[in-house]
């Protein structure tokens, strides 16, 4: 007799980190429509604003975050905050763990710890089991906080803002701060892949930077898709909304769309919670 009760066992989360300690790269803006994108698909999304700028908490947090008093910060002081730190996004189906401009100072304590790269894993594992992806929006600089993320992290996903040649410049900088991570705290993490946004094919240096970013890391190694400039992006950012629930047929929607399925395949995010528990 089949036990309908029977809950088939999950996986846990798979962690991606999104980073580029350039800025302009189109980072928070990734993350965000990447986690629409994903739980529109049916996945479990939890998001971590680990930029103390907090834009991503500003765009996709709850209202009065300024109240708010346990935050990522407090999460990389004490791993047992990490559950009550999560709270709902103002997208469906995505929690956030928000930040604040106070997270600047948790870097000084950071240092003093014995094993300061990898304070953040052990409430990334504590997260893990709740859901199927969990992105993580770091800083636009190499410091711990972005070590941190790396170091918890199963995959990391670079944005160059198109046309940008401060981008590729700094890439090597970023793939050397990586690989150290890797060889040292982290061995199983990869680059997913690079990701070309505010893109124009029409445009000459655009053009020529998407040659270039290509022949640096590999065909392979770059996401087909790319995301186009797009006023909607702004626009709904100025109305605190991610640019999928804001703009659903934009063609910068349908590019995230495409982007997150390829994110998906790569990550192998075949089956979501849900799907699981036969919930869909």
């Amino acid at each position: 007799m089949v036990d309908e009760s029977y809950t088939a066992p999950q996986p846990p989360a798979v962690v991606i980190a999104v980073h580029n300690h350039k800025g302009g790269a189109g980072k928070t803006t990734t993350v965000s429509s990447l986690a629409a994108a994903l739980s529109r698909r049916g996945h479990e999304v939890l998001v971590i604003d680990m930029d103390p700028q907090g834009n991503l908490s500003q765009q996709i947090g709850p209202e009065n975050i300024g109240a708010i008093d346990t935050t990522i910060r407090e999460v990389l002081l004490d791993p047992n905050q990490a559950l009550p730190a999560v709270l709902k996004s103002t997208v469906k189906g995505v929690d956030i763990i928000i930040s604040r401009l106070k997270l600047e100072a948790v870097l000084d304590k950071l240092r003093q710890s014995y094993t300061p790269a990898v304070i953040l894993r052990p409430a990334i594992d504590i997260l893990r089991e709740g859901y199927d992806v969990i992105l993580l929006d770091l800083p636009p600089a190499l410091n711990l906080l972005s070590v941190n993320g790396i170091a918890a992290a199963d995959y990391l996903i670079i944005p160059h803002q198109s046309g940008a040649q401060f981008s590729l410049d700094g890439m090597e900088d970023l793939l050397t701060f990586v690989g150290d991570i890797k060889r040292s705290v982290n061995p199983k993490i990869s680059v997913l892949g690079h990701v070309l946004t505010k893109h124009d094919e029409r445009e000459n240096a655009k053009r020529a930077m998407a040659a270039a970013l290509r022949a640096r890391v590999g065909e392979e190694a770059v996401f087909k898709v790319t995301i186009p400039e797009s006023t909607h992006i702004l626009q709904s950012q100025m109305v605190r909304q991610d640019v999928i629930s804001y703009k659903r047929k934009a063609t910068v929607v349908e590019a995230y769309f495409e982007l997150a399925d390829l994110i998906a395949e790569r990550a192998k995010l075949f089956a979501s919670r849900k799907a699981c528990n036969g919930e869909e």
